[in-house]
């Protein structure tokens, strides 16, 4: 702006001068003329030289006011001379100051005109940039609207009871409707449940303060799995199962409540126990049964058999003596040696059957008894420990526990491969403990169970369901070539008297 304004000054002041060297010079023209009328007038006229004389002195001072305007406009002239020299070289130096400006601001304007093809191709990239996550967006959200219905379905269509907590506040937030089915309760209703007060059957343990302890370990981030007694919304109780979990739902943490209806299956679990129970019962029985049997047929086997072949083999003995003729004699030797064997196994069978030192003598006898019998059979290095306590067992408990320690070492000497072992019987508090220890090849205790095959155990399995109806129990600690220690326990008689009166 100031630029231009030094211009116009510039232009006038040029304008100006202009002017006044127009007038001098129109002056100049105008004394010629009057020289030239002077001597005209010189020639024509001498008369008025007076005139003349005066008109010159006229014309004089006209030319020494001419010469001093001349002198002044000179001054004048060079003066402003002199200020148009400095406005031009003001104005050169404007001009080229103009002439950077306009190459930077033509450079400029080429930078910005590159800098707008770059952003336009930039927002144009953008742009379809966000064309493409909008349809993007608007795809996702087709699929979440999709899989929300999907969701809801699948949610509904569950045959448990979901109930979806605030973890902060416990309030029911969602549910699905096998919730509203099982509870009795419309969604109306939801809303209006206090937390866990109006889903628990009230009674201890199933109140409100216990099912909120569940609830506060499942809001810390411990999945909880716990049996539970509700009610609906008409009063009746039945058995649930909660699984309690934290989860995050949309972004927020919810605690997620599976409730699975389960009252037929514990009905059906009572009338299995109650079944397992007859079944231990009667097993129990026919132990004692079986062991009575067994008893009878030794005590028979022993009057009648074992008694004709001791009679047999005194009077095989008495021929003998008789006897003359050698061959005879060898054959009636012969005999003899049979009728040695026959009774030698008459007393094993007898000892298996009957275990006539159990009834006579007492339990920790007899399985010292055993031991030393199966050492002597199978060669294996067996010892009996005892601690010399008192041991008073009932029948049932001594006649299963003598079965038990058998049948242990039986596995030692059929299954284990062992070289050595021991059976250690102690006593602790009310109860009998039997330690059967071997250092065989050893199994996976986990393979104990009910089935059928080499690798089932079911002769352990049988063995501890013998023993728990009784009050006892087994423990099994074994692994592959470390060995096995079975221990068999059995609750003591209350009197503390140990009678070791015979089992009927």
């Amino acid at each position: 702006m100031d630029k231009k304004a030094t211009h116009e000054e510039f232009q006038q002041a040029v304008n100006r001068l202009q002017r006044e060297a127009c007038k001098g010079t129109s002056a100049q023209k105008t004394l010629e003329e009057s020289v030239e009328r002077l001597k005209v007038a010189y020639d024509q006229s001498i008369i008025y030289q007076k005139a003349l004389h005066e008109e010159i002195a006229e014309r004089q001072r006209v030319e020494k006011a001419l010469q001093k305007a001349h002198e002044e406009l000179e001054a004048r002239v060079d003066q402003r001379t002199q200020e148009l020299a400095k406005a031009n070289a003001s104005l050169s130096v404007e001009s080229e100051r103009l002439k950077k400006a306009q190459e930077a601001l033509k450079k400029a304007y080429n930078e910005i005109g590159q800098r707008f093809g770059e952003r336009t191709a930039e927002l144009e990239a953008v742009n379809t940039q966000l064309r493409k996550e909008i349809e993007e967006r608007q795809r996702a959200e087709e699929a979440c609207r999709a899989s929300e219905a999907n969701y809801r379905a699948i949610f509904n269509a569950i045959n448990d009871a979901i109930l979806v907590h605030d973890v902060e506040t416990g309030e029911v937030v969602d549910v699905n409707w096998r919730m509203f089915e099982m509870y009795g309760v419309s969604p109306a209703e939801v809303r209006q449940l206090t937390d866990n007060v109006d889903l628990s059957l009230g009674g201890p343990p199933y109140t409100a303060e216990s099912a909120s302890e569940w609830f506060k370990k499942a809001a810390k981030g411990e999945a909880q799995l716990f049996e539970w007694r509700a009610k609906d919304h008409s009063g009746r109780d039945f058995w649930v199962e909660v699984n309690l979990k934290r989860a995050l739902i949309s972004g927020q943490h919810r605690l997620l409540a599976v409730v699975r209806d389960i009252t037929e299956r514990k009905l059906a679990q009572e009338k299995l126990i109650t079944y397992h129970d007859k079944l231990r019962a009667m097993a129990s029985r026919l132990s004692l049964a079986e062991e009575r049997e067994r008893r009878r047929i030794a005590t028979e086997v022993h009057d009648h058999i074992g008694q004709n072949l001791a009679f047999a083999k005194i009077k095989l003995g008495t021929l003998l003596r008789s006897i003359t003729s050698d061959s005879l004699g060898q054959a009636v030797g012969q005999v003899v040696k049979l009728v040695d064997e026959a009774i030698r196994d008459t007393r094993a069978l007898i000892s298996e059957l009957g275990s006539p030192i159990l009834y006579e003598l007492g339990f920790v006898p007899a399985v010292d008894w055993l031991t030393q019998q199966v050492e002597k059979r199978h060669g294996i290095a067996l010892s009996c420990e005892d601690d010399g306590q008192p041991k008073p067992l009932r029948d049932d408990v001594c006649v299963l526990l003598f079965q038990g320690v058998r049948e242990l070492l039986a596995n030692v000497v059929r299954h284990a491969r062992a070289h050595s072992g021991k059976v250690c019987i102690t006593r602790l508090d009310n109860e009998i403990q039997i330690d059967v220890e071997d250092d065989g090849v050893g199994f996976d205790p986990a393979s104990i169970g009910p089935g059928v095959g080499e690798n089932s155990r079911f002769g352990l399995f049988s063995l501890r369901e013998r023993l728990e109806p009784l009050g006892g129990h087994m423990d099994v600690a074994s692994k592959t070539g470390q060995g096995t220690k079975v221990t068999l326990r059995g609750p003591l008689k209350s009197d503390g008297k140990d009678k070791r009166r015979k089992v009927s």
